[in-house]
């Protein structure tokens, strides 16, 4: 099966949750993953971007009746909630459940000298039993980020965390980007490591830039950053994944457009010409 290509709705901030479904649909995107209590919405100041916790049963109608016009898929509602915000997850977990979106991101945690490590994941996992059982009393599979400045920032340090819990109902988001701010290991090493437990890619691509205050990142097009996406891709394909690669892609310049909507459209243009060309290349080639 093909891999699917998806788009995080932050890159169309611009764009209502209405508005982010269209374009994605007429690009010939195959899914959708929601942004879920984020309030930096660009278009009035007040809607959470997409998808607002406090209007959440609201805003999921918005999303299943624009998801019915289009056909598009849900991958993902990708929340900033920790993991102790129960109360707030439940309404995610049946949010997702309603509109037939298969998984809900939840933090983890911030990784601190103090307590350290080894509390840290401890905390996390027992934190985590309840996000299981929402898991299984929705049927919605719970994902933890591969992420900077985490606990979990490399394959490995995920896998420590989430094989403590059911793959049916916890899997893993395997963010290469992040990962190579911090965290990098072999790709295709870190998708074995994963296994049963890979269930969602977020597509994106860093470059390290030098400033007169040392060495940084900064977000670029995704085939000029130091992710190999072509070799990402085939270590997807080699292990069978079969879910979404979703774009994150944070890149707001084009050349020459000034308008933010046109630019936010012409940049997911961009990313999905480039991420199909490559999943072609793969398929012919496997």
């Amino acid at each position: 099966m093909p891999l699917k290509v998806a788009i995080y709705t932050l890159c169309l901030a611009h764009h209502t949750l209405e508005e982010a479904v269209e374009v994605a649909a007429e690009l010939g995107y195959d899914g959708i993953e929601f942004t879920v209590g984020y309030p930096q919405a660009k278009w009035d100041g007040k809607s959470q971007w997409h998808l607002s916790l406090s209007n959440l049963e609201a805003d999921t109608r918005r999303a299943k009746e624009a998801l019915y016009r289009t056909g598009l898929e849900p991958v993902c509602l990708s929340t900033r909630l920790g993991y102790k915000e129960v109360d707030d997850l439940r309404g995610v977990f049946r949010a997702a459940a309603e509109m037939g979106c298969p998984q809900v991101r939840v933090g983890t945690a911030n990784y601190k000298p103090e307590p350290g490590y080894w509390r840290l994941l401890k905390e996390a996992v027992e934190g985590w039993r309840e996000v299981e059982r929402l898991a299984k009393e929705f049927k919605v599979k719970a994902l933890a980020e591969i992420h900077m400045n985490r606990i979990i920032p490399s394959a490995s340090a995920a896998f420590n965390f989430v094989k403590h819990f059911d793959s049916r109902f916890v899997g893993v988001i395997f963010d290469p980007g992040n990962m190579a701010v911090e965290g990098y290991e072999n790709w295709r090493m870190g998708l074995d490591i994963l296994g049963e437990y890979l269930a969602h890619i977020h597509v994106k691509n860093p470059a390290p830039v030098r400033g007169e205050e040392g060495w940084t990142w900064e977000w670029v097009p995704l085939d000029e950053g130091v992710v190999d996406w072509r070799e990402v891709i085939r270590g997807l394909l080699e292990v069978g994944y079969e879910g979404a690669l979703s774009v994150e892609d944070f890149v707001r310049q084009i050349p020459g457009v000034d308008d933010p909507k046109r630019m936010e459209r012409e940049r997911a243009r961009q990313d999905l010409d480039f991420l199909k060309g490559l999943i072609s290349e793969g398929v012919t080639s496997g």
